[in-house]
C-alpha cells in the first residue's frame, strides 16, 4: 500500500514537472517568435527610413536651384 502511494505521489510529480516543463517551452517558443518579428519589423522600418530619407534628398536637390533662382529674382527687384 505504501509502495503504491509513493508510486503516484512520484507520477504526480512527474506529470507536474513535464507540465511546467511545457508550459516553459511554450513561453519560450513565444519569446522566441516575438523577438523574430520584432527584427524583422526593424528591418522593414531601416528599408522604409532609407526610402524616405532617398525621397528627400532628391526633393531637395530639386528645390536648391530654384530657391536659388527665387532669391536672385527677389534680389534683383530690391536693387
Amino acid at each position: 500500500m505504501d509502495a503504491d502511494k509513493i508510486m503516484m505521489k512520484q507520477v504526480k510529480n512527474f506529470i507536474k514537472l513535464y507540465s511546467n516543463r511545457c508550459q516553459f517551452e511554450l513561453q519560450f517558443s513565444k519569446v522566441e517568435e516575438l523577438e523574430n518579428e520584432k527584427r524583422q519589423l526593424v528591418a522593414r522600418l531601416k528599408s522604409q527610413e532609407k526610402r524616405v530619407d532617398h525621397l528627400e534628398r532628391a526633393k531637395r536637390k530639386e528645390e536648391i536651384p530654384l530657391l536659388l533662382e527665387a532669391i536672385k529674382q527677389v534680389s534683383n527687384k530690391w536693387i
